[in-house]
């Protein structure tokens, strides 16, 4: 048997290789899921984009169901929310300006963010408080009416009136 002896030199040298080598596989491998995370983002951004556009009422809350529904929202360099997609000038989607990317979030989730502009967040906020204020609204008349049927029920079958 011909074994080969390696000096301590050649030893390291080769685990040195080794290591290169492993560590460029994990690159490679951590660079495709960040491009497979970024085209399931952008998929989902198109996909909210599209039902947008199909359902016409874009920026209407006016139900629990458009309130929670996601939209998608515009993302400045830091992370910080720019906007949502509709609303946001042109200017401040240009990569050069400091757009980063793009978010698909409900409102409420979108306003736990941090914003660029606390004044956009406010507002946003606002729009949000005023939309829950409307259907709680609207639930207290459903309710309300509802109770009313029930007295006026219990009054019509109470023979002594």
């Amino acid at each position: 048997m011909n074994e080969v002896k390696r000096t301590k030199a050649e030893a390291k040298a080769a685990l040195l290789k080794r290591r290169a080598e492993a560590r460029a596989r994990a690159d490679q491998a951590m660079a495709v899921l960040h491009a497979t995370a970024e085209a399931k983002q952008h998929r989902a951004a198109l996909t909210a984009l599209d039902r947008m556009i199909v359902i016409g009422r874009v920026l209407k809350f006016d139900t629990l169901e458009t309130l929670f529904r996601p939209h998608v929202w515009i993302l400045d360099v830091n992370g910080h929310t720019v906007g949502h997609a509709l609303t946001v000038e042109a200017i401040a989607i240009d990569p050069s300006t400091g757009a980063d990317g793009v978010v698909v979030e409900r409102l409420d989730e979108v306003l736990r963010r941090p914003w660029r502009a606390p004044d956009d967040q406010s507002a946003w906020a606002a729009l949000y408080a005023h939309a829950l204020a409307a259907l709680a609204e609207q639930a207290q008349a459903h309710a309300d009416a509802i109770q009313s049927a029930i007295r006026l029920r219990a009054a019509l079958s109470d023979p002594s009136g």
